[in-house]
């Protein structure tokens, strides 16, 4: 789990607060390359969920409805949870770093292609919607459910296609 390496008294990357210790979008750098935004949630985020933040620095988890409608991704940003934040926490979300923990569904094997699943803040090997970019897998895991044990590098995740059609 990364740490921080900004000169910060009280900046913690592994777990959250009921109470609101930095400002709202505040950004952290930490250990393997990691960049943190500072959010609030508005409800409970399990660990590796692909969240969206808006400007204000509420985090909510990233779905089809909410990220590739018209407009509707208009000045989100997007993170990867690395710890459960309950509903109206404030804690750290990633945006860049190495070895980070995803969310998937079925199988993640690298280089595959990723989309965002029909499971709410969860990625998917399968075409299924929102071709994803900035999110490159590391290690494989295989499962037919929900899995975080899948890790990856993390540079600015974004939506770059609001169709399950591979970029190139």
């Amino acid at each position: 789990m990364a740490f921080t390496t900004s000169s910060v008294l009280g900046a913690n990357l592994q777990g959250s607060s009921a109470t609101q210790l930095f400002t709202l979008n505040q950004i952290m750098h930490g250990s393997d390359g990691s960049e943190w935004q500072y959010v609030v949630t508005t409800g409970t985020l399990t660990t590796g969920l692909l969240v969206m933040i808006n400007a204000n620095g509420t985090a909510l988890s990233a779905s089809t409805a909410n990220l590739i409608a018209p407009g509707a991704g208009i000045g989100y940003s997007l993170g990867v949870t690395q710890f459960q934040l309950l509903g109206t926490e404030f804690g750290f979300v990633a945006r860049r770093g190495h070895n980070m923990i995803v969310a998937s569904t079925g199988s993640l094997n690298f280089p595959n292609v990723l989309y965002l699943s029909p499971t709410i803040g969860v990625i998917a090997t399968g075409a299924t919607s929102a071709t994803l970019a900035g999110i490159y897998i590391t290690t494989s895991a295989s499962t037919a459910t929900l899995s975080t044990i899948g890790r990856a590098i993390l540079n600015y995740p974004r939506c770059v296609n609001a169709s399950a059609t591979p970029l190139g």
